[in-house]
């Protein structure tokens, strides 16, 4: 495996334990990018990474921001970026280029919290391409064992290493994200009347269908169910009660991942 290899791995490795830790604090990370920049022009570093959040949280989660992005570079580390009239504008967080996932957690809070944050001077904490990589490739490939503990199956291979990667890193959304749908499910009790066009309805449940998962598909028969009995008695606050079967199978999931259970 050539040096390059080694620290597009290594930066695979970090950005999914940074990503890990982000889901864990419910960020709807969607998915990881790296992308090999070695033989681009003169100020790209050597490798970039993507964390990437679904665009509409976006919009509601940081309504000063224009397309935002959380990217990390190879001889800068971490930025917010996001889109203004007067073209992209980078917020930088620093701390260097291997700052613990934790602090890139809190770094995009307070940018949710305080609108902005970091610096627009951007940190350089190594040369692009003349500097040597390895002590860097080091400190990414170390985040290997974070992965490791969440999946036993990963290995050390010289070939394929997109391969344990991505799987794990597909366990660990699959898992964070059923968490996170079964929070939303079972954490607001109440029941609110929202006015929907009957076409929504029909509209919202076919894209749940077409979502194929269980939740989905769960959450699809709940409404047309409640849709069908609220046209024979609109006033019945029971219904939601009556028709609830992925609010059912969420809190027996969330049962047994309570400690103890």
């Amino acid at each position: 495996m050539t040096s390059q290899q080694k620290l597009l791995r290594g930066a695979w490795a970090y950005t999914a334990a940074v990503a890990a830790e982000l889901l864990a604090q419910d960020f709807p990370v969607d998915g990881v990018t790296v992308v090999n920049t070695v033989s681009e022009g003169d100020g790209a570093s050597e490798a970039e990474a993507f964390v990437s959040l679904p665009a509409p949280w976006w919009t509601r989660a940081y309504p000063g921001y224009e397309s935002p992005s959380l990217d990390w570079d190879a001889a800068s580390g971490w930025t917010l970026r996001a889109d203004q009239d007067t073209g992209t504008t980078a917020y930088w967080m620093g701390e260097g280029l291997t700052p613990e996932p934790a602090k890139v957690a809190m770094f995009l809070t307070a940018a949710r919290v305080n609108g902005q944050v970091g610096s627009t001077d951007r940190p350089y904490y190594r040369r692009p391409k003349q500097d040597d990589p390895a002590p860097l490739t080091d400190r990414l490939l170390a985040y290997e064992d974070v992965l490791r503990r969440s999946d036993p199956l990963i290995k050390s291979s010289t070939s394929g290493w997109q391969r344990p990667l991505r799987h794990v890193f597909s366990t660990l959304l699959s898992t964070e994200h059923a968490r996170m749908i079964d929070g939303h499910l079972t954490g607001w009790p109440e029941v609110r009347t929202v006015p929907l066009r009957a076409g929504e309805i029909q509209a919202l449940t076919q894209l749940l269908e077409a979502s194929d998962t269980a939740d989905g598909n769960d959450l699809a028969a709940d409404l047309r169910a409640r849709y069908d009995a609220a046209a024979q008695e609109p006033a019945d606050r029971t219904i939601p009660a009556q028709h609830s079967t992925a609010l059912t199978r969420a809190t027996l999931r969330k049962a047994k991942r309570q400690p103890g259970q």
